[in-house]
């Protein structure tokens, strides 16, 4: 609106969704569980945008007034100073957040590795008392055959 690449009316509809869509996503964030370093900077924010909702308002009543030049003394006298921060602390929250993904994708690999090294660990067990009990099945046939076999022995030698 300020350069004149829209107009006021497109402008007034733009901000309305730009309100609404921050909105719904904030709230839908601010639904999702956190850690408490992320609630932090959050919190952060939370105050943050509610110190800009009145820059907001006053926005509304330029755009509405159709005042380029209050307009464009608003844009780089108050609204970028109230914005600016807003997406630091945001770039804040993502830095944080990938932090806290890193260290539960390092807790998820070591549960990984841990449930690996146990699976193998009862494969040989497995394996192990599987050829035992074939050793002592092999055994008991065995000296059956032999009882067998000395019977049969001793009924012909008699």
């Amino acid at each position: 609106m300020r350069n004149g690449n829209i107009d006021f009316q497109t402008g007034r509809k733009d901000i309305k969704k730009a309100k609404a869509a921050i909105e719904s996503n904030w709230n839908v964030y601010l639904a999702s569980n956190s850690d408490p370093e992320e609630q932090k900077v959050a919190d952060d924010i939370k105050d943050l945008m509610r110190n800009s909702e009145e820059s907001i308002t006053l926005l509304e009543s330029i755009v509405e007034k159709e005042d380029t030049a209050a307009l464009s003394k608003f844009i780089t006298k108050e609204l970028y100073p109230q914005i600016d921060p807003i997406v630091n602390k945001i770039n804040d929250l993502i830095d944080v957040q990938l932090l806290v993904a890193d260290r539960e994708y390092n807790k998820g690999d070591n549960v990984y590795q841990d449930a690996k090294l146990h699976c193998y660990i009862l494969i040989i067990i497995g394996v192990l008392a599987s050829l035992i009990i074939s050793i002592l099945i092999a055994r008991g046939i065995h000296k059956a055959i032999r009882n067998i076999n000395n019977a049969l022995n001793d009924e012909r030698l008699k």
